[in-house]
């Protein structure tokens, strides 16, 4: 039997990445006044959703797509496009609302919440995809990971040194009287000085943002819930298998 697109899932993973490049800089870096506008915090109520499509930066990003591609594709295949939906939004606003009351001083952004709420449904579901899954989509993030990580650390040491040349033709236009040479050199050494403070801009935005592993411990708890209260009987193969496991084995 053919299996059928996740189209639901790709749709939501598409959005998200979409969101991300549409709220970025030219660079594609997070920006920070975009994260205060559309990040959740208790005095900021109506961004209970719109703070899963920002976040601080292509890692973060990474890790959250990785987790809803490998997960999303288990419960759309196996429960169906509203429950993927259910999990995704209500686990993301359970959470941040749980979460905030607590830390109130937290301004919360990024998809994890919502993320892991699919990803303990899907472990619940089908542990055996879902641990295939995670593995490959976690190599593919990494490897994403690490090769725009290269590519802007190689940008960043590009532009240092066409900044170097540039101070170098500069001088030697001012001590010829090269006027029109001066000011071209000027014109682009502001130009790469502006992409060069982007880049470290956008990297100490990534870096501002913290990791708040208490956030989805209780994603992975409304996960569970989820399923116990609304579809108990997709865990019954499950746990089944389980007490047939751990008959034999004892």
């Amino acid at each position: 039997m053919k299996k059928e697109l996740p189209k639901l899932t790709l749709a939501l993973a598409g959005l998200i990445a979409i969101s991300y490049i549409a709220f970025s800089s030219r660079l594609v870096f997070a920006d920070m006044s975009t994260i205060k506008q559309l990040g959740f915090a208790v005095t900021m109520p109506f961004n209970i959703f719109s703070f899963s499509f920002v976040h601080a930066g292509y890692g973060h990003l990474a890790a959250n797509l990785a987790m809803i591609l490998a997960a999303g594709t288990i419960i759309e295949a196996r429960l169906g496009k509203r429950d993927l939906l259910g999990l995704f939004f209500l686990g993301s606003a359970f959470s941040a609302l749980i979460f905030t009351f607590i830390n109130r001083e937290y301004l919360l952004v990024g998809a994890s919440a919502g993320a892991v709420s699919l990803l303990s449904a899907a472990v619940a579901v089908d542990p055996r995809t879902a641990a295939r899954n995670i593995l490959a989509i976690a190599v593919a993030a990494i490897l994403f990971v690490a090769s725009i990580s290269i590519y802007v650390e190689l940008t960043t040491h590009r532009i240092e040194s066409e900044i170097r040349e540039l101070e170098a033709t500069r001088i030697a236009a001012q001590q010829e009287g090269d006027i029109e040479t001066l000011q071209e050199a000027e014109q682009q050494i502001t130009r790469k000085e502006s992409l060069k403070q982007e880049i470290e801009e956008g990297i100490e935005v990534q870096e501002s943002v913290p990791v708040n592993f208490e956030i989805h411990v209780y994603a992975a708890i409304f996960g569970a819930l989820y399923l116990f209260l609304f579809r108990r009987d997709a865990v019954k193969g499950t746990a089944n298998k389980m007490m047939e496991y751990l008959s034999n084995a004892g």
